[in-house]
C-alpha cells in the first residue's frame, strides 16, 4: 500500500514539476524525502494516536507498521525510488512528441543516483519547521500490514 501511494504521489509531483507547477524536481532526493516524511510526520502521528487512545489497541499496530515501513524503506527505498524514477521517465518520454535531442538535452534530464538523505532536519520535539520534501502539504494515514510482506 505504501509503495502504491508513494508511486502515485511521485507521478503527480513529477507531472506538476514538468508543467511548471512544482518548485523542485522530485527526482532529486525522493528516497531521503520519504525518510523525512516517516520521521517527522507518519511516526509522530502514529505515536500521538497511540498516546490519545482513540483507536484502542489498533494504534499500537499502526505505530508498529509505521516503524516497520520506515525500516523497510531505509533498506529497499533506494532501489524502489530508482526504478520508479526510471519507469516514470520512460512513460513520460513515450507520451512526449520527439524533439531535437540536442536542443532538448539538459543536465536535469539525467536520472540522479538515489542515495540516503542529503539534508538535515530539525527534531520535531522543538517544533521547528522541518523539510519534508514532497510531502509538505500532503496528509497521509497509516495503513495496517496486509500480510503480503509488502510495505503498507
Amino acid at each position: 500500500t505504501f509503495k502504491k501511494w508513494n508511486k502515485h504521489l511521485y507521478k503527480e509531483l513529477s507531472k506538476g514539476y514538468r508543467e511548471g507547477r512544482g518548485a523542485s524536481d522530485p527526482r532529486e532526493n525522493w528516497y531521503g524525502s520519504e525518510i523525512g516524511f516517516f520521521d517527522f510526520y507518519i511516526i509522530p502521528l502514529a505515536k500521538k494516536l497511540k498516546e490519545c487512545g482513540v483507536f484502542g489497541s489498533a494504534a499500537s499496530e499502526y505505530l508498529d507498521y509505521a516503524v516497520e515501513n520506515r525500516r523497510r524503506w531505509e533498506e529497499e527505498g533506494t532501489e524502489i525510488a530508482r526504478k520508479m524514477v526510471l519507469e516514470n521517465d520512460g512513460l513520460v518520454s513515450k507520451m512526449t512528441p520527439p524533439q531535437n535531442v540536442a536542443a532538448s538535452a539538459s543536465p536535469k534530464d539525467d536520472v540522479p543516483a538515489q542515495s540516503g538523505p542529503k539534508h538535515e532536519v530539525e527534531s520535531p520535539e522543538n517544533d521547528a519547521p522541518s523539510e519534508l520534501g514532497p510531502h509538505n502539504e500532503v496528509a497521509s494515514g497509516v495503513a495496517s500490514n496486509d500480510g503480503s510482506g509488502e510495505m503498507v
